[in-house]
């Protein structure tokens, strides 16, 4: 299968995967244990990899809850970064399904044997590489933070205090992906030639 199919079957996937996800209402069963255990390991890493943008240091929990959420959302760990969104938030079921997919094409290949995994983890990461953030407006339970992605004008996702913890509150939209055609070896790349049958 070339590379060209496969970005245009994963780009498929992620469409099937994401259709409809404004509204409706996530899983919250054992969301209070989930999130602290998913809090504890998803402390803000300080490290910036060379093709990220620097994040600003945590001050306030609202900036230290955007902090490991942008973080996670780097990395590709969706199912963490699910613990720091409020579940009644409309982007909610964006990231569940995100984190679904993850699951489901961790250990899935095609037909040439190529894992979907790694390439779904990347195309749904890669967005927030770049990504950078500020406070623009602070208010006791809720701070708006300006989120800018490459390419678009920056938009607003606040951080507010639900039932006692800080949250995201992610907005439609949230799960981003992007072409990562760039990243793969040269014999993945769209015109390389198709491996011989076995």
């Amino acid at each position: 299968m070339n590379i060209c199919r496969l970005a245009t079957l994963a780009i498929a996937a992620a469409s099937l995967a994401l259709t409809g996800c404004g509204g409706g209402e996530g899983s919250d069963e054992g969301a209070s244990d989930a999130k602290a255990q998913g809090a504890a390991q998803a402390a803000p890493a300080q490290k910036t990899a060379p093709n990220e943008a620097a994040l600003p240091e945590p001050g306030s929990p609202a900036e230290e809850t955007m902090a490991m959420f942008v973080d996670n959302m780097r990395q590709g760990e969706f199912e963490l970064a699910l613990l720091l969104i409020d579940p009644s938030s409309e982007g909610y079921v964006e990231i569940e399904k995100t984190a679904e997919l993850m699951r489901t094409s961790a250990d899935r290949t095609d037909e040439s044997g190529i894992t979907l995994g790694p390439i779904m983890k990347l195309m749904f990461s890669r967005p927030w590489k770049s990504v950078t953030y500020r406070v623009i407006t602070e208010e006791p339970d809720r701070v708006r933070f300006d989120v800018t992605f490459p390419n678009e004008s920056p938009s607003a996702i606040d951080v507010a205090k639900v039932d006692g913890e800080w949250l995201v509150i992610a907005p439609r939209g949230i799960a981003k992906y992007a072409d990562i055609s760039d990243q793969l070896p040269e014999n993945m790349k769209p015109g390389a030639p198709k491996p011989p049958a076995p």
